[in-house]
Formats: structure tokens, sequence, C-alpha cells
């Protein structure tokens, strides 16, 4: 048998493991030595793929684990990062391409292990007991050579008329396995015999095709393959003769024959010379016996040829890949490396909720507390009130709010501490592992080497949330400069230094107890929002799904985590409720005030006024510091939860790393 093996692509050397180490350094949040068993290994590996072309069962195993490492790769990185070249072999033009791509390297892997099976194959005799093998490889072969071809243009192994034409051929020769497997046994008929050369034909007449079409098979291969298809036009012809021979149609025979003599005369394969003198012989002897005995009509045309049958398929290419991984499932690398996109999906997810909650809770409290405030404040000035009591400012309730933001100050330095000791303590235990083991073979990076970054960020935060604590010391005071009574009391009852109680408007105090529970409302909504990270359950949902990064399935995930503002989004509705219905008592009460007579203005003093508008200043202030006091807050509290798990992650990683190195060293 003739067959071709199709030439293992060449690659470039050069150390993965480096490259993947710079890349988890400059875009991920975590730090490459956690992984630095990871990373020798995978570049070993490469190494071992790159350098050895044995054709071997045993390159083959390294072939297919190489393989299930970059699946693992593409889980984890981003695609575009690290470039792969690699030189093309088919053609007598050296044609080298280089990519940054993790689809590139993977498609020529699963080429060159296509390679490695037509190798295989073409390596291994004819006899009976063989022919299976050869012909499994070569089904193989196809399936791979076959997936290359419909994998995208811009990163397949091959362009697409190549790899048609090979996965072609692999079919071709597989079903030629078949074939001769079929010739060597006993009681196999002629027009079996037939319809089995006759699909050998259909196949390498496919092959021509595209061959034909490709930039890289050069003219020998497509001279080989024509004239296979010529080899076993013959054959499937002369099978016919010899079913034509028992049904003594010797006319037909003879014109089949000749057609026969003459394929196999322009045929440049070794076997059809052998198989020529056999047809010639059949032929003269045919030509004779009818030309003498028989006397039939020779057709001037050949009959067509038998309807082919066909043996072989392309297998499941994934069935193919997952059998070749097997046994390797079972080894996971940078198993603690959560994936860059999952990290910015994350924090894509947290500015929606903060939208979300903005949007649909907070600001809608805020314009109800508006609107309502700018409709008392009608009422007031329909009625000629100039001084009035202000409860509706509602000082006590700035003041807890401040009094808040110095808690949630208190929560972060909190916080703060502990991530601290968190990389001190990882710090020591480095240093005694160190002197215990000795720094030549404690060979994981001194602490302060790794945790710098961590530090800086530490440092960063704290000062902001220094600077944030100065400004609540200065709100404070200007908080205690404002007098209170004068903003409470009218200004007669002022100038009395007394307030009666008793007198104070129900609805007015209604409306300041609604403001109130409202600004409570605010200050627990913020504090829920900053509290309730989707990180966490993004990372959850993440791992439950085999570590695959889902967006279908974390769009469920935050989508379920939104509805714990369920009863906030309840809460807005429930405040339009009692907006309307304090708009209708404001109505009544300013339509009532009206018909009875309405309060005169007070005359002010100079000095009362001057004190009034001071105080209202202030506090108009203080209000501003407050709300821009709990923005920062809250983006403060989201920076140092972020700072808190990446130190934690850190230290879980460290520890693992120390824990592994130091049983390493133990058991030697």
């Amino acid at each position: 048998m003739e067959l071709l093996g199709i030439p293992f692509k060449r690659t470039f050397q050069f150390n993965l493991g480096e490259k993947l180490s710079e890349l988890i350094d400059s875009t991920f949040y975590q730090t490459s030595d956690t992984f630095r068993i990871d990373l020798n290994e995978i570049s070993q590996l490469r190494d071992d793929v790159a350098s050895n072309t044995n054709i071997s069962l045993s390159q083959l195993e390294l072939l297919y684990k190489y393989y299930s490492v970059l699946i693992q790769l593409q889980k984890k990185f981003p695609d575009d990062q690290i470039s792969f070249a690699w030189c093309q072999t088919l053609s007598t033009k050296s044609n080298t391409k280089e990519l940054k791509s993790l689809e590139w390297e993977i498609s020529n892997v699963i080429y060159t292990l296509g390679s490695m099976y037509s190798l295989l194959a073409r390596g291994i005799d004819i006899s009976l007991d063989n022919l299976n093998t050869k012909y499994k490889y070569y089904q193989t072969a196809a399936t791979l050579f076959h997936d290359v071809s419909q994998q995208n243009q811009h990163t397949a192994a091959v362009d697409k008329d190549t790899a048609d034409a090979l996965w072609h051929l692999m079919l071709a020769q597989g079903m030629e396995c078949f074939w001769l497997k079929a010739m060597k046994k006993e009681n196999i008929k002629d027009s079996m015999l037939a319809k089995l050369s006759s699909q050998v034909r259909v196949f390498y007449d496919k092959t021509l095709f595209s061959a034909n079409r490709s930039p890289l098979i050069n003219s020998h291969w497509i001279d080989h393959i024509k004239g296979k298809i010529k080899y076993f036009e013959a054959v499937t012809y002369y099978r016919m003769s010899l079913v034509l021979q028992e049904a003594q149609k010797w006319g037909e025979m003879v014109r089949i024959l000749s057609h026969c003599v003459d394929l196999l005369s322009t045929c440049n394969l070794d076997t059809a010379k052998q198989f020529i003198e056999i047809v010639r012989v059949l032929l003269k002897d045919t030509a004779k016996d009818n030309d003498f005995i028989y006397l039939q009509v020779v057709p001037e045309t050949v009959p067509q040829m038998v309807k082919p049958i066909n043996m072989i398929e392309l297998l499941d290419f994934y069935k193919v890949m997952n059998d070749g991984i097997q046994q390797w499932s079972g080894i996971r690398y940078f198993k603690t490396l959560l994936p860059l996109e999952l990290i910015d999906t994350c924090n894509a997810y947290s500015e929606r909720q903060t939208q979300y909650v903005m949007e649909r809770i907070i600001q809608p409290i805020q314009t109800l507390n508006k609107q309502l405030e700018d409709k008392r404040t009608n009422v007031e000035n329909s009625r000629n009130l100039t001084v009035v009591l202000i409860e509706m400012k509602d000082i006590t309730s700035l003041e807890a709010s401040l009094n808040n933001l110095i808690s949630v100050y208190e929560s972060i330095n909190s916080k703060l501490s502990l991530m601290k000791q968190t990389l001190e303590d990882e710090a020591e235990s480095d240093a005694t592992l160190r002197a215990t083991h000795g720094s030549l073979r404690w060979t994981l990076p001194v602490s302060n080497e790794v945790n710098c970054e961590l530090y800086s960020k530490l440092s960063q935060i704290k000062e902001y949330l220094e600077q944030g604590h100065k400004t609540d010391n200065e709100t404070r005071e200007v908080l205690d400069m404002i007098d209170r009574d004068l903003l409470t009391t009218n200004e007669n009852d002022y100038l009395k230094t007394s307030m009666s109680k008793k007198n104070e408007d129900p609805l007015m105090k209604e409306i300041g107890d609604v403001e109130k529970s409202r600004d409570i409302f605010l200050m627990k909504t913020r504090e829920k929002m900053t509290t309730n990270t989707v990180l966490l359950k993004m990372i959850k949902a993440y791992r439950s799904n085999g570590e695959v990064v889902d967006q279908s399935k974390l769009e469920t995930q935050f989508q379920e985590h939104l509805t714990i503002f369920q009863k906030d989004l309840s809460r807005v509705y429930e405040e339009k409720q009692i907006n309307e219905k304090l708009f209708e008592q404001l109505e009544i009460y300013s339509t009532r005030s009206k018909s009875e007579g309405s309060m005169k203005r007070l005359t002010a003093k100079d000095l009362y006024n001057e004190e009034f508008n001071y105080s209202m200043g202030l506090l108009r202030q203080v209000r501003e510091s407050i709300n821009n006091g709990t923005q920062f807050y809250n983006d403060l509290v989201t920076s140092t939860n972020m700072l808190l798990a990446e130190t934690e992650q850190f230290s879980d990683e460290r520890k693992v790393a120390k824990r592994t190195l130091d049983t390493q060293l133990l058991t030697i």
C-alpha cells in the first residue's frame, strides 16, 4: 500500500511558564509565585512537545496532556496575550505564522495529533491483524483534521481547503485499509469488493478537489492522489469484470478490461505496474474467447461504476479528545486563580447594583422628601410665616447620620488593622520557615517582595480614611456651632427663651417624623448596599459551575442577589402613598388657615435675622458634608472589602505554597 503520512508542523520553543507568570502579575489580582509549580510543569511540557518529534504512543500521550493544559488555560486567561509561532511543512516553501492566541495554539496541537495518528498508521504493517488498527488511526486522524477545517480561519492551524484535503485523504486511506482487509478474507464476493473500492475512489476524488484549491499541498502529493483515483477506478472495473464473467457477458467484460488497461497505463503507482499485467492477461484471454467462440458485441462506451458502499465515518471529535485526556482529568492547574473575566464581571455587577439601588430606591426617596419639603414650604409661605418651628430640618437626624459615618470609619479602620496583622503574620511565618530550612532550600519569594502591592493599597486606603475622619471632626465642630434653639423656635418664643411643645403643629410634626424616618431608611439602605457585595456570590456560582464563566448563569445569580432589595422597593411604593396623603392634608391645612385668618408676619430684629440665617447656613453646610461623606465612605467600604478579599486570598495561597514546600523539604 502506498499511503501518505502528514508531517508534523514545527514550533519555536519559549518559556511558556515565564510568559504566564508575567501575565498573572500584570493583569490579575493575585501573584504568580503561588503557582510556581504549575508554571514550571507547563513550561516543561511545552518544551517536550516542541522538541520531541518521535512517532510513538508516548509522544501521543504528551500531546493529549498538553491539549488538556491548554483547555484549562483557556478558562483562566485571555486568549490574545501570549504569542505562539508555528511553521508549516506541507509545501516546499517555508511559511511561519505567529499569533497571540490560545485558540491558534490549540488548533496546532489538534493538527499535530492528526499528523501523529497518520504517521503511526503509516508505520504499521498490512497484516490482517494490524489493518484494524491502521483503519482506526486513519479514522481518528480524519476526525481531528475535520475539526481544524471547521475552526475560525484566522486561528486555524491551516486553511480550510488544506484541512478538507487532509481529512478526506485520511478517510480514503482508512477506507483503503478496510478494502484491503476484505480482499484478504475468503468468501467476499467480487460485487462487494467493487463497491468498497468504488468508495475509496470517491474519497480520493474529494481529496483531489480540495488539494487543487489548497495553497500548501505540493504537486507530488497531487500526482499521487490522481494515481490513486485511476488505480481504484481500475480495481473497481476489474472486480466488475469478474462479476460479468460469471454472467457470461463477454463483450462488456472486454470493454471494461480495456478501460482498466488504459487507466493503469497512465497510473504512476508501483502497485499499478504489477496489477496491469494481471488485467492484460485476463483481457487477452477474454477477447480471444469472445472473438472465436462467443462473438458478443463489445460496447463502445464503458458502463457506469457500481454504487459505492461506505464503511468509514468521522468520529465524535469531543469524545475522541475526552478519551485522549481522560488520564489527566484529575490534574487541575491554577486551581485558585480567579479568571480575569470573572473579576471584571463582578466589578461590572457591583456597578450595576449601585446604579440599581440609586435609581430605584435612594433617588426616588430623596425626590419624595424634596417634593414634600417644597409643598410644605409653599403652604407655610401662603400663611405668611417667616420664622416657624423647623423640626423638619431634623438636626438630630443629621447628628445620627454623622455618628453613623464615624461608626463606618471605625469599621473600616478595624478591617485595615486586620489586613495589616494578616500580612505581618504571613511574613513572620515565612521568616520562621526560611530560618528553619535555610534560604537556599526555601525557594518561595520573601514576603516583602510579593506583598508590597497589598501594603501600598492598604496605605492608600488608610490615608483616604484619615482624610475622611478629619472632615468628620470638622463637620462635628460646625454642627456644635449651630444654635438649635434658634432654628427650632419661633421668633417671639426664642426671644423669651422658651417654647411651648403643646402648641406644636401636629401636621408639621408628622411631616418631620416622615422625613426623619426616610433619612434613617436611606442610611440603612446605603449600608445594606455596601455590605451585601455580589463578589462572593459570583465566585461561589463560578465554582459550582465547574469553574466555567457562564455569563447567563452569573446574570441569573445577580438577579437573585437583587431580591434582597425587594422590601426596600416596596417601601418606596409605600412612601409615595404617604406623600399623596400628606399633600392632601397640606391642601386642607392651607385652605383652613386662610379661612380662619392667617398669622401675621412677625417683625424680626436685625440681630435675630443674622443669627438665624447664619445657623441655617451652617446647617446646610453640615447636610452637604454628610451627604458627600456618605458616598465617600460607601466607595471606601467597597475598596476595603475588595482589598480584604485580596489579602485573604494572598494569605491562603501563601499558606498552601508554604505547606507544600515544607512537606517536600521534610521528606527529603
